[in-house]
């Protein structure tokens, strides 16, 4: 089974030729690009441009669909139809090459499931990966710590009714209700989901201004870790802000310190 590991831009937000070197320093091969904030130009020359840099890293490459501004499941016909124009056209023009994975939200920034609609995130999730699919690009939706992609049981149903795989994100799993309240153990977690598992996102905590740091009890975590290494062809994205804690996590995590 291959391990892939992979740094998100979040180490170095803006510049994709600092972050290639970031990479190349942890002994890494591929990054996630988060286009949240390094945003697609709309010009043909300077999207043109925009690409040739991420390409020019030499990294294996998927990325991070932007949500601050979109929501394919509002509630508004409106909102949601635009969110998913944009979406749509991300997935026209980035790069097809490899294996990639273009990772959405449903629900971001805590949006309250009253202000969404079911059957806008189905259509529209299935209408992403149908677009993907058309280049060869798997369309993914991450777990978020609140909402329906937060609930093991409805996040099943979203992606087997629409198609779309899943990014697990080990931080939003740790402080989503069902495991916070409920108590219900990370490995049943990922074994409900397995067969749509494609990547992780993996880090520890995720704080109130958005900065991710690794996990403080390593101990707690060696079942869910061990769940996760049994996936062929798993990415593990680092996905966390600052440097240092990016290879303590690589390190722990290639010399199977969780076994």
């Amino acid at each position: 089974m291959a391990t892939v590991f992979a740094i998100s831009s979040r180490l170095s937000p803006t510049d994709p030729e600092h972050l290639a070197d970031v990479a190349r320093h942890l002994g890494v091969g591929a990054i996630e690009w988060r286009l949240d904030v390094l945003r697609v130009p709309v010009a043909a020359k300077a999207r043109a441009a925009f690409f040739g840099r991420l390409q020019a890293s030499g990294m294996a490459a998927r990325y991070h669909a932007p949500y601050t501004d979109l929501e394919v499941a509002h509630k508004n016909a409106s909102l949601a139809r635009q969110s998913l124009a944009v979406l749509r056209s991300y997935l026209e023009v980035i790069p097809a090459e490899g294996e990639p994975v273009f990772t959405v939200h449903v629900g971001s920034k805590g949006i309250p499931i009253e202000e969404l609609s079911w059957d806008h995130a189905v259509g529209n999730l299935r209408s992403l990966v149908q677009a993907g699919a058309s280049r060869g690009i798997t369309v993914a939706v991450e777990n978020l710590a609140t909402g329906w992609s937060a609930d093991p049981w409805a996040m099943g149903e979203l992606c087997g009714r629409s198609g779309a795989r899943i990014t697990f994100d080990l931080g939003h799993c740790l402080a989503s209700e069902v495991v916070q309240k409920a108590g219900k153990p990370l490995t049943e977690i990922v074994d409900s989901l397995a067969k749509f598992i494609v990547q992780g996102h993996i880090y520890g905590v995720e704080h109130a201004d958005g900065r991710h740091s690794a996990w403080k009890d390593l101990e707690a975590l060696k079942p869910v870790l061990r769940h996760l290494a049994q996936f062929p062809s798993f990415w593990w994205i680092l996905d966390v802000d600052e440097l240092r804690e990016a290879a303590a996590l690589k390190e722990q995590i290639e010399t199977g310190a969780f076994v």
